[in-house]
């Protein structure tokens, strides 16, 4: 399968992107207006794309690939831990039920 320049990871079905995004927007991590959940949702996708071409997906890398959709900032100061691990909880359900 190529990926032309108009497609994306958030695309391939493997990495259930609307689903991941469904999530995101449900839980809603990030209070006010500059929340980005699509191109968070993109970027999850991405590094699980990579991981699955290695078929090595388990909960700790999902849990990784989840915070790694904030910054540093975001995950310190904007999204409380309860909520990540309700977000990670909801994510590795999706891909490991």
């Amino acid at each position: 399968m190529n990926l032309d320049e108009t497609d994306s990871c958030f695309d391939v079905p493997a990495t259930r992107g609307p689903e991941v995004l469904a999530i995101l927007m449900e839980i809603d991590p990030i209070p006010g207006d500059d929340k980005r959940y699509p191109e968070r949702a993109e970027k999850f996708c991405k590094n699980f794309l990579l991981r699955r071409v290695t078929a090595q997906i388990s909960a700790e890398f999902l849990n990784v690939a989840v915070e790694r959709m904030f910054t540093l900032d975001e995950i310190s100061d904007t999204v409380s831990r309860k909520v990540l691990q309700s977000l990670q909880f909801k994510i590795c359900s999706l891909f490991l039920s």
